[in-house]
């Protein structure tokens, strides 16, 4: 169920609705910078993973690509409901013939290996790839770093993104790495905490309405999912009654729109 996932996640096997089993190995090396926040987990990935359980429609056949992965456990929930969709083994033959991709980013080279494990941890490397990936760098997510990542390119039809803002200038980078590497009609949602507890989150609409051609809404998820958070406490950045907004970007050929 969705509920073993929310008190599990912490433990390293999380075990969640239809049949999915999810394992996540964190990075046990000492946090020493701002840089090393990937190194766990934090309660964001928790409930967009569980949101992508209840919506597996959003990732099906789709090419995904996750920003800021951190531990990669919603990255790797994508890829086991598109593995399930398919019905096959994630190394077979089928997934090398499928539109369905996902590709987990971060810019921190020890959480990058991290991912490469958690996905060998899950056998989900036959349709899941990682590798390095800045999103301040402005471009698309262009990938090409050897047995790591091989060569996947955007744009992409689908981009989350939980927990990546800690500053307001990560709030502009990450719209900016939207509108360029999200296909046009595509979708990226995005779930953050509040400015209380993450600072710079207050200018991500802003920084969506002046990238270019992106349409934004938002969705406050306690209301959605009730209880849910009390049940993360064991999370790095938890907070007792914090607020978690999902944002879902859509990119379209007109002007930016907000609701």
């Amino acid at each position: 169920t969705e509920e073993s996932v929310k008190n599990n996640i912490i433990d390293q096997h999380e075990s969640v609705e239809g049949g999915v089993s999810i394992l996540i190995n964190q990075v046990t090396i000492r946090q020493s910078a701002q840089k090393d926040v990937g190194f766990v987990m934090w309660p964001s990935a928790i409930v967009l993973s569980c949101w992508l359980l209840s919506h597996p429609e959003e990732v099906h056949e789709k090419r995904v690509l996750e920003l800021g992965a951190g531990c990669g456990l919603v990255g790797l929930v994508a890829a086991k409901l598109q593995s399930m969709r398919l019905g096959c083994s994630p190394s077979s033959s089928q997934m090398a013939t499928s539109p369905s991709t996902v590709l987990l980013t971060d810019f921190n080279e020890v959480v990058v290996d991290n991912l490469v494990g958690n996905l060998k941890l899950n056998d989900l490397h036959g349709i899941a790839k990682a590798c390095k990936f800045d999103f301040y760098g402005g471009d698309s997510a262009q990938c090409g770093v050897g047995s790591t990542c091989g060569k996947v390119n955007g744009p992409f039809d689908v981009i989350l993104a939980s927990d990546v803002i800690c500053q307001p200038e990560d709030a502009f980078a990450l719209a900016g790495s939207i509108a360029s590497s999200l296909r046009v009609g595509g979708t990226a949602i995005v779930v953050c905490a509040d400015s209380k507890h993450r600072f710079g989150v207050e200018k991500f609409e802003e920084a969506c309405r002046v990238a270019p051609s992106l349409s934004l809404s938002r969705t406050v998820l306690n209301d959605l999912y009730g209880g849910m958070l009390s049940s993360m406490a064991k999370t790095t950045g938890f907070v007792e009654g914090m607020t978690l907004t999902m944002y879902r970007i859509e990119k379209t050929n007109g002007q930016n729109i907000d609701s």
